[in-house]
């Protein structure tokens, strides 16, 4: 995620920079970053947020922007354009810039014994109706940050999705977890772990 804070305080309003005109700017342009053909890719403004006052120049501006990348390559060119054109608004309306990057999330590679051990729990497993090995996931995913790491200490993962019903898709306001799949979700990581100590 990225976050921008765009503006310039002054005391003079014939000579303020509005910083929220530049933000509006910028989140139309995002918009319109092409999508890569080497994957799946989101850009999201979450929040926009600026100003003090009706009669008053916006003199700051707060933009939250959630990137997703299928693979590490995609993120990377997302996070470039993204920048790019941050950079580029705030140079053409003569306002400041500051961006923080709140982390960058990765593709994910299972490890391919931990891959055969789920299939095995999952099949065993009488709560759980079907197993697909390979899906179309569209996006990143934040736990991606925590595998990456395991795997540069030699580490091995497994990242796998629970079917569930609910109320809305991730992300969106009406989004509610379906609590019958918890079940589900501990007695795979229960066999799983049994599966990996070889009982």
């Amino acid at each position: 995620m990225l976050i921008s804070k765009v503006g310039l305080r002054t005391s003079e309003p014939e000579a303020g920079k509005n910083a929220l005109a530049a933000a509006c700017s910028a989140f139309m342009l995002l918009q319109g970053i092409s999508r890569s053909s080497k994957g799946a890719s989101r850009i999201n403004v979450g929040k926009l947020s600026g100003g003090r006052g009706r009669n008053i120049i916006p003199d700051q501006a707060y933009m939250e922007i959630d990137l997703r990348g299928e693979t590490t390559e995609v993120n990377d060119y997302l996070v470039k354009r993204t920048q790019e054109i941050l950079k580029g608004t705030a140079q053409s309306l003569d306002v400041q810039l500051s961006i923080e990057d709140l982390g960058t999330v990765y593709d994910i590679k299972n490890d391919p014994e931990l891959v055969e051990y789920l299939k095995e729990v999952a099949s065993q497993c009488p709560l759980v109706k079907a197993v697909t090995t390979h899906s179309d996931f569209g996006g990143s995913e934040d736990a991606s940050i925590i595998i990456k790491r395991i795997q540069q200490l030699f580490g091995k993962c497994i990242y796998f999705v629970i079917g569930a019903d609910r109320t809305a898709g991730h992300h969106q306001p009406d989004f509610d977890a379906d609590e019958a799949a918890l079940e589900i979700g501990f007695e795979m990581f229960k066999g799983l772990i049994r599966k990996i100590n070889g009982c």
